[in-house]
């Protein structure tokens, strides 16, 4: 007799990559929304771009950092920063003067400079945060493993240090020789 297996349509299995694509919309959100709040403070206050931007772009970049490096999506997020400080710094300069384009161009950069590696920097520290966390996680579950539990089939410690089968406690290799302290 056949043995019958329900699964799903195949057309409502969404593949991995397209799944970490659609939750892509809230880490933009999350990059987004607090840099523009921050222009927002910035163009009320009327004195071109200052601290609301760079508050709101650090605040933005931990939180898009956050979320995309719990969902995998981290190649779009680490570049993003600078670019999100210089188009909220570009929307709350003056308007530009006589001058040349160029020279704009530099005084907006320069306006923004600041802000940008502060979001930069926050998403290092992010990423630097969760790799001591990871770290220090896999340190604590490798000293769990290696206690000596003795009969449960785990390995213990010898007396100079060396690890041992369960039973061989304080052996030295020795060639076959068990000479115990």
């Amino acid at each position: 007799m056949a043995e019958h297996r329900a699964t799903a349509p195949a057309a409502s299995r969404i593949p991995a990559s397209r799944a970490r694509l659609a939750g892509g919309g809230s880490t933009a959100a999350a990059l987004l929304l607090p840099a523009a709040l921050g222009a927002g403070a910035d163009a009320a206050r009327g004195a071109g771009p200052g601290w609301g931007i760079a508050v709101g772009a650090v605040a933005g970049a931990v939180w898009a950092t956050a979320l995309a490096a719990a969902r995998g999506g981290l190649g779009w997020v680490v570049p993003a920063p600078p670019l999100v400080v210089a188009a909220a710094t570009v929307a709350v300069s003056p308007p530009p003067g006589d001058g040349p384009p160029a020279a704009e161009a530099v005084r907006w950069a320069l306006d923004g400079f600041p802000a940008m590696a502060a979001a930069e920097g926050a998403v290092l520290a992010v990423l630097a945060a969760r790799a001591v966390a990871r770290a220090l996680a896999g340190r604590r579950a490798g000293a769990r493993s290696m206690r000596g539990a003795g009969a449960s089939g785990t390995y213990e410690a010898g007396a100079s240090g060396e690890v041992c089968p369960p039973g061989v406690r304080g052996a030295r290799r020795t060639g076959g020789k068990d000479l115990r302290d």
